[in-house]
């Protein structure tokens, strides 16, 4: 079996968040996928804003609304929306590592990583800061380090715990290292964290639905 896996979807299986979601993801592409690496293209575009001036309407409008408004979380993955159904093919028993885009807005402690699923038992997770001026890149490694030739586009040699500690607003990967027991299925990772400025708890979660068994004929 090829020893490397890469993620091609947007979706990452980190991203560090129960790497359970993480891992398979990044490895959902093939059996003979390449060593993952950074991609080419950059940041995503950001949404257009309509700066025209509002016309006056003589229509009877609607009162507003009591509700306020949904409050944005703390901190975000790329990898938020159901990624698809993908299968990949591992050995009885692996030990990976997957990593994952995380975006903080506001400080915040994390507390926890988990896959939900089964056959997936996360065993480390860690958090670096993202190299500057680095397009970001997501995916999942057998072994219990990324690739070195992928490690400087990461910012692994300044890796530190992903829990329990103070992570300022920034953009960061976070590493799940996880040992896979086939056949094995990851439906999503959950990230949960404690917002410094309110003490709100929230979890945010990565939608993947991956399977790895030792064969996917």
């Amino acid at each position: 079996m090829n020893n490397s896996f890469r993620r091609v979807r947007a979706g990452a299986l980190i991203g560090a968040l129960g790497l359970s979601s993480t891992l398979l993801t990044a490895c959902s592409d093939s059996s003979t996928t390449a060593d993952p690496t950074p991609p080419s293209s950059a940041t995503p575009t950001s949404p257009s804003v309509s700066t025209s001036a509002p016309t006056e309407s003589t229509e009877p409008t609607e009162p507003a609304s009591s509700k306020p408004p949904a409050e944005r979380t703390a901190a975000t993955t790329s990898n938020a929306a159901d990624a698809g159904n993908s299968c990949t093919e591992l050995p009885a028993r692996t030990q990976l590592i997957a990593w994952e885009v995380l975006r903080v807005s506001t400080p915040i402690t994390v507390t926890s990583l988990e896959p939900q699923g089964t056959g997936v038992k996360v065993t480390g997770t860690l958090l670096s800061p993202a190299p500057v001026k680095v397009p970001t890149t997501t995916g999942a490694w057998q072994g219990t380090a990324p690739p070195k030739r992928t490690q400087k586009y990461l910012g692994w040699a300044d890796r530190k715990p992903l829990t329990d500690r103070v992570i300022e607003p920034g953009r960061y990967y976070w590493y799940a290292r996880a040992t896979v027991t086939t056949p094995a299925r990851v439906d999503s990772v959950d990230l949960t964290y404690t917002r410094e400025d309110t003490g709100a708890e929230e979890t945010i979660s990565s939608r993947f639905d991956e399977i790895a068994r030792a064969s996917c004929s």
